[in-house]
């Protein structure tokens, strides 16, 4: 025992929170990482059948270089990176640390 915890205690004080920075990082990453499935979508089925494998990623793709409605393209590309930054946002004040930020 440690300081007279018992091992669920250790956990939730000791383990979980040295665990939280890493936690934070594979959460933003994997986020980010699946705004990227354009290549997988692109070769494999173009959005087809009726669009259903459609991604985000894709829709701005063929706006802008298919349809040549390059608006359309801008504003897709910048909503996605605004929920990227948005969800990163919310990530780092639910894994916020004592300290302040996420360590």
């Amino acid at each position: 025992m440690l300081g007279g915890a018992n091992r669920v205690q250790q956990f939730w004080r000791i383990t979980v929170p040295f665990l939280k920075s890493t936690t934070f990082y594979v959460l933003v990453n994997m986020i980010i990482g699946s705004f990227g499935v354009f290549i997988q979508v692109m070769i494999l089925t173009s959005g087809n059948p009726r669009g259903t494998t459609s991604v985000m990623q894709y829709l701005l793709y063929d706006k802008s270089f298919n349809l040549f409605e390059f608006g359309q393209g801008a504003a897709i590309g910048i909503i996605t990176a605004l929920l990227v930054l948005l969800t990163t946002f919310v990530l780092n004040r639910v894994f916020r640390t004592e300290g302040g930020k996420a360590e």
